[in-house]
């Protein structure tokens, strides 16, 4: 019996040895995973914080031009007014010339 006993301990130390390589196996797959996973997040971070600054420059860059774009307009308009004041003005004198020559 002890010798049945003994190669029965045994059999289980043996099986309990080759469930710890492959739960060791497992731990250290799951490992690999969470430090690959940990660094695509860390870059994904970086990448978004990259994206909120292009867009917060691309947001002030559409607001300065805006602005521009409103005294550029502004300033045309007063352009063409001032460009139609004249020619209204011409008209006026090349009408008198004519009535002053007939």
């Amino acid at each position: 019996m002890e010798l049945k006993d003994q190669a029965s301990k045994e059999k289980l130390k043996h099986k309990n040895e080759k469930r710890m390589v492959e739960l060791e196996k497992e731990r250290d797959w799951f490992r690999k995973e969470a430090l690959k996973l940990d660094k695509m997040c860390r870059d994904h971070k970086r990448q978004l914080n990259k994206m909120k600054v292009t867009l917060e420059n691309t947001q002030e860059d559409r607001d300065f031009f805006r602005i521009q774009l409103f005294k550029a307009k502004k300033v045309n308009k007063a352009m063409i007014i001032e460009l139609e004041s004249y020619r209204d003005g011409k008209n006026v004198i090349f009408e008198e010339e004519e009535s002053n020559q007939q």
